[in-house]
This record gives C-alpha cells, sequence and structure tokens, in this order.
C-alpha cells in the first residue's frame, strides 16, 4: 500500500529562517563588539648608519614587506659638533620607487639652526630625492630639546611649518616627559605625526627599556592626545664600561669601542620579551596610534643589533625562538679547569640566560664579562644579560671541577 505524503512548503518556513539569522548576526555583532580587536599598524624602520654601503642595500632588500617607509638619518647639526650631510647617491639607487621619510637630526636640549636653515636643507634633499625617484612625502625632525623649552620648540616648529611645501607633511620624535610640559598641546599641534621614544630615555630604571613604565607613557599620549603617532622601539644593546667607582667609562653604541672596563653592563631588550610587549600592546586597540616605528635598521657590521631574521620576526609578529648552551672547553688537554661561554645556537638572536646551574662538583672559578660565579650555589649568574646573535659566543669565566666535565654533567642529567 502506498501512502502519499505531502512536503511541507519550504516558502513558509522562510521568514522564521530569516529572523534567525538575522538575530543570530546581532548575537554576533553584539558579543565581538564588546572584545578589543587588534588593529593593523603601519611600520617603519630607521636607517642611521652614516655611510651607506653595500650591506645597508643588502639589509633593505631582506626587510619584511610589512615595512613601510624608511627613515633615513640624512643630515645633523650640533653645537660643537661638525655638521654631518649623508651623501644621497646611495640613497637615491637603493630606495627608488621606495617610500623614504628624510630625517634631520638636531643635537643638544636647545636648538642648533633656525627654521630657514632647516628648511634650505630639507628642501634641496627632498628635491634631490624625487627626482630620483624616491617617493617622499613627509620631513621628520629629531630634536631632544628639554622639557622646559618645548614652548621655544613649538614655535620653531611653527615657523618650519609655515615654509614648508604643502605636500610635504612634517613630523617630530618625541620624548615622554614632554607631557608635563604647559606647552605640549602646541607643540603636538605643529606637526601632524610624531614618534614616541620610549627606549634609552630614562637614566633611573635599569634596562635599555622598562616595558610596564613605556605602556603607561603610551597609554598617556594615546588617551591625552590626538595627534597620530608612532612608538620607537629599539633593536640595539647599548655596553657600558664602568671605572671601580662607578664612573663612566665608555658607552658603545652605534660603533663598537675596543676599549674594557673592570665593570661591563650591558643595556638590551630581549626580542623574546619585546614580542610579548608588541602582542599585548596591539590587543588594547588605543586611539590615535598608528603604528612602529624600530630603531634601527640591521647590517651585517652591526653587531650591537639584532639580525635581519629576527628584526623580521618581531615585525611579522611571529615567535621569536632561541637555543642556548653553556659550553665548557677544557684549559689544557686532559684537565679540569674549564674556561665557560655561552652560545646561540639560534634560530634568532635573543640575550643570555640570567643564571646556570653548574655541575655538582665544579664550584671554584671566576665569572668574566659581567658574569658572577657563586661557588657555594654552583651558580653563574648575570643581571643584566645582553644581546647573543645566532652563532655568536661570549666568555662566561672558568671553573675548576673534581671530575671531568663532561663526567659531571651526565650525572646531573
Amino acid at each position: 500500500m502506498t501512502q502519499n505524503r505531502s512536503r511541507p512548503n519550504s516558502s513558509a518556513f522562510a521568514p522564521a529562517r530569516s529572523n534567525l539569522r538575522l538575530a543570530s548576526l546581532l548575537l554576533f555583532l553584539v558579543l565581538g563588539g564588546c572584545q578589543p580587536r587588534p588593529i593593523d599598524w603601519q611600520q617603519d624602520v630607521y636607517i642611521w648608519q652614516r655611510n651607506w654601503s653595500e650591506s645597508i642595500a643588502q639589509s633593505i632588500g631582506g626587510l619584511s614587506r610589512e615595512i613601510g617607509r624608511h627613515r633615513v638619518l640624512v643630515a645633523q647639526w650640533g653645537a660643537g659638533q661638525p655638521d654631518f650631510h649623508l651623501d644621497l647617491a646611495g640613497v637615491m639607487a637603493t630606495l627608488s620607487g621606495r617610500d623614504m621619510v628624510p630625517v634631520l637630526r638636531l643635537d643638544g636640549t636647545r636648538l642648533p639652526v633656525s627654521p630657514q636653515q632647516a628648511l634650505d636643507s630639507a628642501v634641496e634633499i627632498v628635491a634631490v630625492l624625487r627626482r630620483a625617484g624616491v617617493r617622499v612625502s613627509a620631513l621628520e625632525i629629531d630634536h631632544d630639546t628639554a622639557t622646559a623649552a618645548v614652548g621655544d620648540y613649538a614655535d620653531w616648529l611653527a615657523e618650519l611649518r609655515r615654509r614648508l611645501p604643502v605636500d610635504l607633511d612634517l613630523w617630530i620624535t618625541a620624548l615622554p616627559d614632554w607631557r608635563h610640559s604647559p606647552d605640549i598641546e602646541r607643540l603636538l599641534g605643529a606637526v601632524d605625526v610624531y614618534t614616541l621614544q620610549v627606549h634609552a630615555v630614562d637614566a633611573s630604571h635599569d634596562g635599555l627599556m622598562d616595558q610596564a613604565v613605556a605602556r603607561d607613557w603610551v597609554r598617556a599620549f594615546s588617551m591625552r592626545f590626538e595627534t597620530p603617532f608612532f612608538v620607537a622601539l629599539p633593536t640595539y644593546q647599548l655596553r657600558a664600561g664602568l671605572e671601580s667607582d662607578g664612573s663612566l667609562r665608555f658607552l658603545e653604541a652605534e660603533a663598537a669601542v675596543p676599549a674594557r672596563a673592570a665593570n661591563e653592563r650591558w643595556l638590551f631588550m630581549p626580542p623574546q620579551a619585546l614580542g610579548r610587549w608588541i602582542s599585548e600592546l596591539r590587543q588594547e586597540s588605543l586611539p590615535n596610534l598608528r603604528g612602529l616605528a624600530w630603531f634601527r635598521l640591521p647590517s651585517e657590521r652591526d653587531r650591537a643589533n639584532l639580525g635581519i631574521e629576527t628584526l623580521n620576526a618581531l615585525i611579522e609578529g611571529q615567535e621569536v625562538v632561541v637555543e642556548m648552551d653553556l659550553i665548557a672547553r677544557p684549559v689544557r688537554e686532559g684537565g679540569r679547569t674549564y674556561d665557560l661561554a655561552w652560545i646561540n645556537h639560534g634560530p634568532h638572536d635573543g640575550a643570555w640566560p640570567h643564571e646556570a646551574t653548574l655541575p655538582a662538583g665544579c664550584g671554584a672559578g671566576q665569572g668574566a664579562n659581567g658574569f658572577e660565579m657563586d661557588a657555594r650555589s654552583g651558580r653563574l649568574a648575570h643581571d643584566q644579560p645582553g644581546l647573543l646573535r645566532v652563532g655568536e659566543q661570549i666568555g662566561a669565566g672558568w671553573v675548576r671541577c673534581t671530575e671531568g666535565w663532561e663526567a659531571l654533567d651526565e650525572q646531573e642529567d
């Protein structure tokens, strides 16, 4: 027996399904709107080298495609210092067809040149670059004016702004302490974009960048001022040589310093920590924050800076992975006194570990390069770890063991 069953008319259910889809969409929007969404940031890189070598061109070619503008130091003035003007031939050959922001550096806490002097230099530089096919849309002034002189700097910038070509934006770098000046709003109102420097600005804090303090600075500027801004982040380390009384003997930055000191300290922001800091900041979706500016471009000659692979990992939000080992080499064959060194196997650059525990049979010895050895606990420690690039190593001292290092190490395992 055949039973005929009528199929329900699907069109009769269409309004119900439509209402259900609409309700689901509204629920998604309501719930989604409650969650902060990471925003896409622009990312620039500072090129601060004074000699435009082939290694600079290679580094630029190896940069992540997420880099937008190349901010190039093209001129520098300072009281008592010879003026510096970059040879633009290499710049034009390398950056033709790319976006560039020429940077004028004004040393000191008081302005060493007039707005007209800066303008004359800038207009000439921009014209040369544009004729070579370099895309220049802004001029950046880098000047660490005293907080008490922010008002004078605001007047200087306003005068420069009035004289600039209409197709050239005015950018500046800014220091966190300027927020205490009554003239800060007038200063930031005179420019199109500013870049907030949060590294190497506060001598009262150990390290190159205090993460919590830097985050507070970024939040304060973001919430208080409407001018768009970037945050400048460090890719380099500083080596400070101190005398026995604590006074500074030398400071190694871009150029290597062959001198040594009784007490040396490294100021460095480990890339793993920097990556986490950036990720957390992204989640806040702060208003007016447009992106990051990396200081500075790596090059093969710049051993105090991250390598290009590690910088690219940070730019692209990838995990920074570092594998380091403490190795022991016998001072003489068959002996039980060993030279110690940390070695970085990669794949990224990083800071050597704060401490390591030596095998139980090793105690007597001495640290080197800022490492301290505690014979009783068998610990080798460093309170200011510095940069160790892939494939490089740093001596950590020497130690004497009761047995061979390999045998003791196996016992520990």
